[in-house]
């Protein structure tokens, strides 16, 4: 499910997942490497984690969450 969900994000924020979850990288570090600015890594970040928690929630025993769109 997770892998699943991972690959339907949108390329941008599946890297900076990978970057700062997988290789650890910090958000500085990931937006060198992806050539944005840090704030555009953070709220690719916030995007996709807020994704992956809608999308992951029926096998998380949550719900999805409120004013997410």
């Amino acid at each position: 499910a997770v892998q699943m969900a991972l690959a339907e994000l949108p390329e941008r924020q599946r890297e900076a997942i990978a970057l700062c979850h997988y290789h650890g990288l910090t958000n500085a570090e990931a937006a060198r490497v992806l050539s944005i600015r840090v704030g555009a890594v953070e709220s690719l970040l916030v995007r996709a984690r807020r994704t992956l928690r809608v999308r992951l929630a029926p096998w998380l025993g949550g719900e999805e969450a409120e004013g997410d769109e």
